[in-house]
């Protein structure tokens, strides 16, 4: 399942590219309203990109909202103000950035990756910072920031990229590794086991039964601490003990976003198949809120078309993007 999620997602990316204008028309927009709500949001506004152009993945600072737009063969990069919508600055993305996969934000800059690699644009003021092309694209391709670096999964290799320059630091063959975090590393063991090694010591910390993520909804897992990391999973969210290989918590669902830790660190995000946004504690997996969205279903969707959706978070923002409406939605907690 998690060759067939990431194949589809970098099948997703390549289609942009190459599909152009033939990319499948989306319903007329309409707007998604927040309904019932237990979180205490407030709708601070809604935005419509220009005829043509349709919502990518998103990421936010604590002011700004970062969006992806694309139409064929053109692309933007554009900063709105949470606390306003309004347009701060756009910069054009290239033809490696089209079709774009997911969007990090560490202070300072804002990181795209896209089918050919990875692609660093300044928060404050849209300029281009460095571009790294990994290889020619046809790969599934994940990026994880940790510290000053980019590590991207890139296909069957893994790359170390320097966030201050864009240069690689390093490369090696990812083999059966799943995932990196701080010191623990995540394998794959047949027949159907995952394993937990501490890298320094190439130690076994533990073994379990097959605990692959996903690695899909264009974001990778979140680490919530030194020894703690979010990893969406098919049909789950949990919270995984990397020197145990023991779940804190799992939350079980089918979702239709990328599973977001807000900068705070302290609520989890993600928006169901019924368009209900579940707010989890990231200490103990409980539901603190949901808010549901209305309609569920946009008139002219076929029941079984799927549309991306994505979501950041702050610890008083939370950007939604609406793949069927092509809306974009920032709401703010009260």
């Amino acid at each position: 399942m998690e060759t067939q999620n990431r194949v589809r997602h970098w099948l997703w990316a390549l289609s942009l590219v190459a599909l152009g204008a033939c990319v499948p028309d989306k319903p007329p927009p309409q707007e998604r309203i927040l309904q019932a709500d237990t979180i205490g949001l407030v709708q601070v506004w809604t935005k419509t990109p220009e005829p043509g152009y349709f919502i990518g993945p998103v990421g936010v600072t604590d002011k700004l909202a970062l969006v992806t737009l694309e139409r064929g063969f053109e692309g933007l990069l554009v900063a709105y103000t949470l606390a306003t919508g309004d347009a701060v600055w756009e910069a054009p993305l290239s033809l490696r950035e089209i079709g774009a996969i997911s969007v990090d934000v560490s202070p300072g800059i804002v990181v795209i990756t896209g089918i050919y690699g990875v692609t660093a644009y300044s928060t404050e003021t849209g300029a281009l910072l460095w571009r790294t092309q990994l290889g020619e694209g046809h790969v599934p391709v994940l990026t994880q920031l940790e510290n000053d670096r980019a590590r991207v999964y890139y296909g069957e290799t893994l790359f170390e990229v320097a966030l201050d320059d864009g240069r690689v630091e390093k490369s090696e063959a990812l083999g059966s590794l799943v995932w990196r975090s701080s010191d623990v590393d995540l394998l794959r063991s047949l027949p159907n086991r995952t394993l937990g090694i501490e890298r320094s010591t190439g130690k076994k910390l533990w073994e379990r039964a097959a605990y692959t993520p996903t690695l899909s909804d264009n974001r990778p897992p979140q680490t919530l601490d030194s020894s703690d990391v979010i990893i969406p999973l098919e049909y789950r969210v949990c919270l995984l003990q990397l020197r145990t290989g023991e779940d804190k918590w799992c939350v079980r669902g089918v979702y239709m976003s990328n599973v977001e830790l807000d900068s705070d660190k302290t609520e989890v995000y993600v928006l169901t198949e019924a368009f209900q946004l579940l707010q989890i504690n990231a200490l103990t997996g409980n539901i603190d809120g949901q808010a549901a969205f209305e309609p569920a279903r946009l008139p002219g969707t076929g029941e079984h078309e799927e549309f991306l959706n994505f979501v950041g978070a702050t610890g008083s923002h939370i950007l939604i993007g609406f793949g069927d409406s092509n809306q974009l939605a920032c709401l703010r907690r009260q």
